[in-house]
């Protein structure tokens, strides 16, 4: 495989991670948002537009994977306390 072949597959795995992360940010905003309005309605995003705009492969891993450790404990947290 050509070098320049492994590099544009590292940046898309790269970008690949980043963007699991984010789409796992929104879901733990849309969870809070959900559970303090009742009857609220979600609204559908475009991916492909967010992931452009966001240029992921710029993104810092480290820093991004904290915010996904952070969210998931706080969302577990807030799920664990609404009632059944």
């Amino acid at each position: 495989m050509p070098a320049a072949q492994r590099i544009a597959e590292l940046i898309q795995a790269y970008a690949d991670v980043i963007h699991v992360v984010d789409t796992d940010l929104i879901a733990a905003g849309r969870m809070r948002y959900v559970s303090a309005q009742s009857g609220s309605t979600l609204v559908g995003m475009d991916v492909e537009r967010r992931a452009q705009s966001l240029a992921y492969p710029a993104q810092p891993l480290a820093e991004t994977v904290g915010l996904l450790r952070a969210a998931r404990a706080s969302t577990a947290a807030l799920l664990r306390r609404i009632p059944d």
